[in-house]
């Protein structure tokens, strides 16, 4: 079916929504699979057959585990594993958190703090994406390898996030980066840079003559220690996964596609990097199943293996 508003697709949605089967993970996916069917259209017109099958066919057998407090995990699952997929960027949310925060928590923040960095550029028109990207990706590269910022620099965990404006027809790409610093960064003048000194080394690493705007602010020290729900920095790096307004026009679609395919949305360097190879967890971009992997099968009660049809989710035996 094709949508010709956002509030005809809303309504669908919220339907979907309404009816069907109990289980969590698969009126969420079932969701997804929704923006997945107006996606694979745009992709038919703009003549990416192949993608538009692989997302059309995502998640259509979902074997779902349980566990005695009733928790729903994704045991297996036939998914695309394509950059535009919906219900793919959804579980690579998940796995996102699922493996980066046990990594930071291990890390502590005994011998370092954090600081939260965004960097912008200025929006870009249609037919700009992959240059203007290009050009922030390499400008990352070099603001790393700056002597005042790579003295500070411990560790790091940096996305790629864009988005797009339905008003104006222009893309915002940005960086976020959740970055380690030495512990006594912020007492210490020697090495201390505050938000001008890294927004003039941005402008330099970008090789621009306009102010980019940027912002820096201190992650509480209780976000990585597990004795709170409440982790801001993860959160806003994870929508580095999620497809921003591009369902509804085949235009942005080929070019989100051009821009973004075989980027890497998310990378991970030092003591961060390290820590994560310690825990032999696989990588976020290639990784195959995207199921929950974090636990044993051994402790569910049951699982139930689901097709989706036509009519909705069927059980299979």
């Amino acid at each position: 079916m094709y949508y010709n508003t956002r509030e005809e697709f809303r309504q669908d949605v919220f339907q979907l929504a309404a009816d069907g089967t109990s289980i969590k993970t698969l009126k969420k996916i079932a969701i997804k699979k929704r923006y997945n069917s107006q996606m694979a259209i745009n992709l038919r017109i703009i003549k990416e057959d192949k993608r538009a099958y692989l997302i059309d066919n995502c998640a259509t057998f979902v074997n779902v585990g349980f566990l005695q407090d009733g928790t729903e995990k994704v045991v297996s699952a036939n998914f695309c594993r394509q950059r535009l997929c919906s219900v793919c960027a959804w579980r690579r949310q998940l796995r996102f958190i699922a493996t980066t925060l046990p990594v930071l928590e291990s890390i502590g923040i005994q011998k370092q703090r954090y600081i939260f960095l965004t960097l912008t550029v200025r929006n870009c028109a249609m037919g700009e994406l992959k240059q203007t990207v290009d050009k922030m990706l390499k400008g990352w590269t070099a603001l790393c390898h700056m002597r005042p910022f790579k003295r500070i620099l411990k560790g790091y965990i940096r996305s790629l996030e864009v988005t797009f404006n339905n008003k104006t027809q222009e893309y915002h790409p940005h960086i976020h980066a959740l970055i380690a610093v030495p512990d006594g960064y912020f007492d210490n003048k020697g090495i201390y840079l505050n938000q001008f000194e890294i927004q003039q080394m941005w402008q330099f690493a970008l090789n621009v003559t306009y102010d980019p705007i940027i912002d820096v602010r201190a992650v509480d020290e209780n976000e990585f220690k597990g004795e709170t729900d409440n982790k801001p920095a993860l959160e806003v790096m994870k929508y580095a996964f999620k497809l921003n307004n591009i369902e509804f026009s085949p235009v942005v679609t080929q070019e989100f596609h051009r821009a973004l395919m075989a980027r890497r949305l998310i990378t991970f360097g030092g003591i961060i990097k390290k820590k994560r190879a310690e825990f032999n967890y696989p990588d976020l971009e290639t990784e195959d199943t995207l199921v929950d992997g974090e636990t044993d099968t051994n402790q569910f009660t049951h699982t139930i293996l689901h097709e989706f049809t036509a009519a909705g989710w069927q059980i299979r035996l």
